[in-house]
């Protein structure tokens, strides 16, 4: 006779093979109009001499309505943790751990693997429309094996405040060419085009907002004097000194992301990563052929690269301000300089000053220098390194964190507890960040882009940097992206921004604020002082229900 153990646990734990979850501690799943709520079914045979049934998971209730149900996928990871790394993960060797969510076919049952005596998870979240009426939705979660042998009865209690939007930028760099690459698709085909749409959709789902736009082919994690596959919506057409532009295909892209509600666009680097020394790669059509115009063997500065963006940059910009873009469009300098090129990417940034005056301009440094020297308003800093920008009081300020931010400060690696990826939202509130930028969404190849990497088999690069850094999301069949665990839970951590801003609007940041210090034993949070129990989100958001009800009648 087969036996099995079940639990429901919240979205915050990651289920191992070999680990008891901890199971729910109330049955309260809450929620407001606007965000999505999630929780996880585990389940384990305990009777490894069974007769192979399979569990069977279903839902019942009001609450269930919309309910989405995905298998958990135990994904390889090599390099779990870099050297150098803190204690706070759930492996630092080789492991193989939760993270792809992979969806259930049309009419397939959510079926447990339960693998010998291993446990085995399927997450489960639902969408809360902005109109859903407040009030208690029962959802009964059943588990059944020829018979019903699991059943758990959840209330997901929506509160009557719908979040407000999103206010805080956020921006996961965005790679069109990986999407060609993986698939085997012409950059900007009609092909193409629907499986971009797809990613720009499930990096919306992400909190994403801002979409970095492959204006010309990023110059980004590329090998000096290499290249990565042409994906440039800029059509150049070159004839001697003279240059002459095709905004269409740019405009097809600002129109898809603002289908998606991502209004803001970062456009590609005008120069090339650390150190600002060459032009990116420029394709042009020269009697009617397609040539490489610039590349690793252009200087930057005080030749026919600055030649062309002077001609490029004043079109651009009025071209943007037609659509009415110009006003939501960031611009690159180039990205991570240190002190060691700063009067290089001085220079490269000098060319163009003059023509970005008054637009949007960020970059991802951590040199308070470049700040105190004037030479950029809008840093985009390390987690780690953020502490003397917040000192001088910068505002506008934006925060990053990447493979080097291994110690203390909230990342989202696979072999993270998901409390220290969550944390993220609440620590952009404390700091009133401006905005936050990852350098991978969808990045599927190895470090400097040597080669083309499967996700599915190396979440690290090839070994370069720790697993889950390079992407979040996996590319699925047939164009569709596939989800994460960690995918899951940086949403998590946007909405949570999203509802303490809403609390702000009713209570004032003075009383969030006092709220947040009360709400754990630590008091004042940092970047490398914060809650690291899972439950402790659990807490805050009953905490700042109470705080919110009484004003719901204009009390």
């Amino acid at each position: 006779m087969d036996r099995f153990e079940v639990c429901v646990t919240d979205s915050l734990e990651k289920i191992l093979p070999g680990m008891q979850p901890h199971p729910l501690a109330e049955n309260i799943l809450r929620a407001w109009p606007g965000e999505t709520v999630s929780f996880q079914v585990a389940a384990r045979r305990t009777d490894g001499d069974g007769h192979k049934v399979r569990p069977v998971l279903s839902a019942a209730g009001p609450g269930a309505d919309g309910l989405r149900v995905r298998a958990e996928q135990l994904m390889p990871v090599l390099l779990a943790a870099s050297v150098g790394a803190d204690d706070s993960y759930l492996a630092k060797t080789a492991a193989m751990l939760p993270d792809a969510l992979l969806p259930l076919e049309d009419g397939e049952p959510a079926a447990f693997r339960c693998v010998g005596t291993q446990w085995d998870a399927f997450w489960c979240d639902r969408c809360v429309a902005p109109d859903t009426q407040p009030g208690d939705y029962p959802l009964q979660i059943v588990v059944t094996a020829g018979q019903e042998i699991f059943r758990r009865e959840l209330i997901l209690r929506v509160e009557a405040d719908p979040l407000p939007e999103q206010t805080v930028l956020h921006t996961e760099w965005f790679h069109a060419d990986c999407l060609a690459d993986y698939y085997h698709t012409e950059p900007w085909s009609e092909e193409h085009w629907r499986i971009v749409e797809r990613f720009v959709s499930a990096a919306r789902d992400c909190g994403v907002n801002m979409l970095l736009t492959p204006l010309l082919t990023p110059a980004l994690d590329t090998e000096v004097g290499a290249e990565r596959t042409t994906c440039q919506l800029l059509q150049v057409f070159a004839e001697n000194d003279a240059y002459r532009f095709d905004f269409s295909r740019l405009d097809r892209w600002i129109a898809m992301c603002l289908r998606h509600g991502i209004h803001e666009i970062e456009l590609s680097h005008l120069f090339t990563q650390w150190g600002a020394q060459a032009a990116p790669k420029v394709i042009a059509e020269q009697n009617g052929h397609p040539v490489r115009i610039f590349g690793w063997d252009t200087p930057a500065v005080g030749g026919a690269y600055t030649r062309f963006l002077r001609c490029l940059l004043p079109e651009l910009k009025e071209h943007l301000r037609g659509l009415g873009m110009l006003e939501h469009t960031w611009f690159h300098i180039s990205d991570e300089p240190n002190r060691g090129n700063l009067e290089q990417w001085k220079a490269a940034r000098d060319s163009v000053a003059d023509l970005l005056e008054g637009c949007h301009v960020i970059d991802a440094l951590s040199e308070i220098d470049f700040y105190r020297q004037g030479l950029i308003r809008t840093p985009v800093v390390a987690e780690n390194r953020l502490e003397p920008f917040v000192s001088e009081h910068v505002q506008g300020l934006w925060t990053y964190y990447c493979c080097s931010q291994i110690r203390d400060v909230p990342n989202r690696f696979i072999a993270m507890p998901s409390a220290r990826s969550r944390i993220l939202g609440t620590l952009l509130y404390c700091y009133d960040l401006t905005g936050f930028l990852h350098w991978g969404f969808n990045f599927y190849n190895s470090e400097r882009s040597h080669r083309r990497i499967d996700p599915w088999q190396t979440a690290d690069g090839c070994g370069s940097w720790p697993a889950g850094d390079p992407f979040l999301v996996y590319p699925g069949s047939d164009g569709t992206p596939v989800g994460s665990v960690r995918s899951m839970v940086l949403r998590e951590a946007f909405q949570d921004h999203r509802l303490l801003c809403l609390a702000e609007q009713k209570l004032g940041r003075a009383h969030v604020m006092q709220l947040l210090r009360d709400s754990w034993e630590g008091g004042e949070m940092t970047m490398t002082h914060y809650p690291r129990d899972a439950r402790w989100f659990a807490g805050l958001r009953a905490a700042l229900a109470d705080a919110l009800r009484p004003l719901q009648h204009g009390k």
